[in-house]
C-alpha cells in the first residue's frame, strides 16, 4: 500500500513570452500549517509582478493525494524528449515534492515534468487530469500584493 503525503506542487502552465510574462501557482502550506496556493502573474517586463493567495481546502489536497498515490506517475520522469520547440514560448512544467509510505518506509521524493517530452495519450490523459485537478485547489481569495522589480 502506497500513501502520499504532499509538501509542494508547482505548476507553471505554458504561455507566450514574448513580452516577458510569468505565471505560476505553487501549492504550499503557511508558517501557521494552512494549505495555500500562491499564484505569481506578470504581463510584461514593464509590469509589476502581482501575488495572489488562495485558500486550498485540506480534502482537497487529500483528493490529490490520493489520485497521486494510484497513479503510476514516476515514469513520466524518463519520457524521451520532444523534438518539438517553439520559440517565444514557456513550456509548462510541473515539479511535486512530497513524502511517499510504503510499507511503513517513509521516503522524500521530488518528480518533474515539463512540456517537451513524448507523452502517450494515456499520459496526456494523466497530465491534464492532474492539471484539472490542482486547477481546482484554488479557494477563497486570502491577499493579493504587488512586486515592483
Amino acid at each position: 500500500m502506497k500513501d502520499i503525503k504532499l509538501i509542494n506542487v508547482f505548476y507553471k502552465p505554458g504561455y507566450s513570452d514574448m513580452l516577458g510574462g510569468y505565471h505560476s501557482a505553487e501549492l504550499k502550506k503557511t508558517e501557521g500549517n494552512k494549505w495555500v496556493v500562491e499564484c505569481s502573474d506578470r504581463e510584461d517586463h514593464r509590469s509589476p509582478n502581482i501575488v495572489t493567495v488562495y485558500a486550498a481546502a485540506d480534502e482537497a489536497v487529500a483528493d490529490l493525494e490520493k489520485f497521486l498515490a494510484r497513479e503510476k506517475f514516476k515514469s513520466l520522469e524518463k519520457r524521451l524528449k520532444s523534438d518539438m520547440f517553439i520559440t517565444d514560448y514557456s513550456p509548462w512544467r510541473i515539479s511535486i515534492e512530497y513524502v511517499e509510505t510504503v510499507f511503513g518506509k517513509t521516503t522524500e521524493k521530488e518528480f518533474s515534468l515539463a512540456e517537451y517530452r513524448v507523452y502517450t495519450k494515456r499520459d496526456r490523459d494523466f497530465l491534464s487530469e492532474l492539471k484539472d485537478r490542482f486547477g481546482k485547489l484554488k479557494g477563497e481569495k486570502i491577499s493579493e500584493r504587488t512586486e515592483k522589480d
